[in-house]
């Protein structure tokens, strides 16, 4: 059996009501019905599996939107996706996120974080030239 489908479902009906109903069913039934539920089984994790996938995305998605929402915001809608980028970057790299917290209130964590000045050696303006930090 490839696949647990409508007609598989029906199947594993038939068979649970005949073992119920009446003696033992016979080896090949039996291991059918064993398949079947196994089958059942499978398809119901994966379809759990999915709906993590989904839900995980959509959070993904949500924080994206929340993210963009504050840079349109903070006046930055007008900005190039490359400029926006390295004025990402550039706070990372400078660490400074050093005050900062995730939405959960764990500390935001760079890689110039815990430097004693703070700032690490990128650009400090976009590549129009307008100033980042």
């Amino acid at each position: 059996m490839a696949g647990f489908d409508e007609s598989a479902l029906k199947r594993l009906e038939e068979l649970v009501s005949k073992s119920k109903a009446g003696p033992k069913l016979p080896p090949v039934e039996a291991l059918e019905l064993k398949e079947l539920k196994l089958l059942k089984s499978a398809a119901e994790i994966a379809k759990g599996r999915a709906e993590i996938e989904v839900a995980k995305r959509k959070m993904k998605d949500r924080e994206k939107y929340r993210v963009g929402g504050l840079a349109v915001e903070a006046g930055l809608g007008a900005w190039s996706d490359d400029d926006l980028k390295a004025a990402f970057a550039t706070l990372v790299a400078r660490g400074n996120l050093a005050g900062a917290t995730h939405n959960g209130g764990e500390p935001v964590e760079g890689p110039a974080v815990n430097q004693a000045d703070g700032h690490a050696d990128v650009p400090a303006e976009n590549a129009s030239g307008e100033r980042l930090l």
